[in-house]
C-alpha cells in the first residue's frame, strides 16, 4: 500500500504543471520529533509533532488554506496530546517561476489539549512564519521558516509566545484544464 501511494505520489507531481500561480492546490506540511534524556535524573522527553496542510491559490502568489497541528508529548510522569485546526493565508514576494521564491504567511488555530488524568482545555494560538520555498522541481518544495507564535489558554490570562524554525514541504498541483 505505502509503495502504491509513493507511485500516485511521484506521477502526479512529474505530470502537473504548477508552482504558485492561481487555480492551483498546494499540500504539505511539517513533522518533527524530539526526544531529551536529563543526564543528572534519567528522565526523558518525547514529543511528536505533525502539522499537515492544504490550500488552494486564489490568485498568482497568494494562497489561504486550512491546517491542523498534532502534538503528542511524554515524560517519565506526565503526557498530553494537542489538536489545534485553522485557517492560513501566504504571500510570496518574488515572481511565479522562481526555483527559490520567499513567503510570509499568517495563520490562527483553536483547539484542544488534554492531560492525562485532567479534563480537556480549550486554546486558541496565532502566529506568522516567514522563509524560502526552495522548489526542487515544479511540483515540490522544502520549506525552511521563522516561527512566531502566541498561544493562550481559555481560563487563563497569560499567552505563550514562541520563537522557532521548522522544516517542510508542499507538493504544488495544477487544477486548471490544460489547452488542446
Amino acid at each position: 500500500m505505502y509503495k502504491t501511494g509513493l507511485i500516485v505520489l511521484c506521477f502526479l507531481t512529474l505530470t502537473a504543471n504548477a508552482q504558485i500561480s492561481q487555480g492551483n492546490i498546494l499540500a504539505g506540511g511539517a513533522v518533527s520529533f524530539t526526544s531529551q534524556k536529563y543526564s543528572g535524573g534519567g528522565s526523558s522527553t518525547n514529543v511528536l509533532h505533525i502539522m499537515p496542510d492544504a490550500g488552494y491559490f486564489f490568485a498568482d502568489k497568494i494562497a489561504g488554506g486550512i491546517r491542523a497541528s498534532f502534538t503528542d508529548y511524554s515524560d517519565a510522569g506526565d503526557s498530553y496530546r494537542d489538536l489545534l485546526i485553522g485557517p492560513f493565508a501566504r504571500y510570496y514576494f518574488l515572481p511565479v517561476a522562481q526555483k527559490t521564491n520567499i513567503f510570509l504567511e499568517g495563520n490562527f488555530a483553536a483547539g484542544i489539549q488534554k492531560y492525562d488524568g485532567f479534563d480537556a482545555e480549550s486554546k486558541s494560538q496565532f502566529g506568522f512564519s516567514a522563509g524560502p520555498a526552495f522548489f526542487l522541481n515544479p511540483h515540490v518544495a522544502v520549506e525552511a521558516t521563522l516561527n512566531w507564535s502566541s498561544l493562550k489558554y481559555k481560563d487563563d490570562n497569560g499567552r505563550f509566545n514562541t520563537f522557532g524554525l521548522a522544516i517542510g514541504f508542499q507538493v504544488h498541483l495544477n487544477c486548471k484544464k490544460q489547452k488542446k
